[in-house]
């Protein structure tokens, strides 16, 4: 249980250190936006936020 916490607080503390547009499209789509809703929404090409999500996904795994 104290590694998960650790862990968790490591990978919080690298989603933090993230340009905040990465960061914010990261967590849309973690908190169930779907990648299409999101594009819709905000007019961003939907490869785009694709690029952003895969990549920021990749750093962090990295990181852990």
């Amino acid at each position: 249980f104290v590694e998960f916490e650790t862990a968790y607080k490591k990978f919080l503390d690298h989603l933090d250190e993230m340009y905040w547009y990465d960061k914010k499209v990261f967590e849309y789509i973690e908190n169930g936006e779907s990648i299409a809703g999101l594009s819709k929404k905000t007019k961003i090409s939907y490869y785009s936020l694709y690029n952003t999500y895969r990549r920021v996904k990749k750093t962090l795994l990295e990181k852990l």
